[in-house]
């Protein structure tokens, strides 16, 4: 059975990078965890799995002995990400998933194509753990098969 992930980063020779999930709203660890495992029982490993929802982001940077029940490696609001990217006049948190994985689609596009030189924030963080230099020049898909 084939895994369809909400978006998928691959390098330009279609290596897999990154599944990301999206969701309107996860607030705790656990509940992300707990799709995180239940996605990787039925897919390979990957450099990196998120979860991203309305409210919290969760990224795990992971080998193929990570173990699944892990906590993940980032943790972040998500609201920054939103209110850049939001077109939206309609600032509620309450977002649609199509809407959602919009503005993700668009926060991971310009991600893969960064200037690591001046990060703050987030984008920081994110450089921190190796994301955005293991990301740089990938594709990001909607809708993908793993």
């Amino acid at each position: 059975m084939q895994f369809i992930a909400d978006i998928l980063l691959q390098k330009p020779d279609e290596t897999s990078i990154a599944v990301i999930e999206i969701k309107r709203s996860i607030t705790k660890i656990d509940n992300a965890t707990f799709i995180r495992k239940r996605i990787l029982s039925s897919i390979q490993s990957l450099p990196y799995f998120m979860v991203f929802s309305g409210n919290q982001c969760y990224l795990w940077k992971q080998d193929k002995y990570t173990d699944p029940d892990a906590n993940p490696d980032l943790s972040f609001h998500s609201a920054d990400v939103i209110n850049k990217y939001n077109n939206q006049e309609n600032s509620n948190s309450n977002f649609s998933y199509r809407h959602l994985e919009n503005i993700a689609y668009k926060w991971l596009l310009d991600l893969t194509s960064i200037d690591n030189g001046n990060l703050e924030g987030i984008d920081e963080k994110l450089d921190k753990i190796g994301f955005l230099n293991d990301i740089k020049e990938a594709v990001v898909l909607l809708e993908a098969k793993v």
